[in-house]
């Protein structure tokens, strides 16, 4: 696994991010959120370790350390939209422009960064745009 971590942390307020999958050969893939603590550069961003994700094969990381059905499974060429609201202590996603609902809610109080993690080299993904610290979106 390698796992990419966003440089600023949030506290609250409202968040975006919108990753580009360029190659998609793996379903072990996963974009979400890590608590700000977080520094496993060779762990995938699953509950166990705080994190929030969406996986490319269409499910999402539960609170049982398993996957639960969520959204679509990704192709290259999709854009996903991560949508935090530290507000409402929820997060939920978009595939190309098509919400996909809250994935997941009563998100612990903390602080909070943008996480991506990919399984093999051949799985590519680029991050389109991220908030700066202090703008809200």
């Amino acid at each position: 696994w390698g796992t990419a971590l966003g440089t600023h942390s949030f506290s609250k307020g409202c968040r975006t991010w919108k990753i580009r999958v360029d190659e998609f050969d793996s379903m072990d893939a996963m974009v979400g959120i890590a608590p700000s603590s977080f520094s496993s550069f060779n762990s995938p961003i699953t509950h166990d370790l705080g994190c929030f994700a969406y996986l490319g094969s269409a499910r999402r990381t539960d609170a049982k350390n398993e996957d639960a059905k969520y959204g679509k499974t990704w192709k290259p060429g999709d854009e996903i939209t991560i949508c935090l609201d530290l507000d409402r202590r929820c997060l939920s996603f978009k595939l190309n422009g098509d919400d996909l609902g809250v994935s997941h809610e009563n998100l612990p109080k903390g602080s909070y960064r943008l996480a991506v993690s990919v399984a093999t080299k051949q799985t590519t993904l680029t991050i389109l745009d991220v908030p700066r610290k202090g703008n809200s979106r």
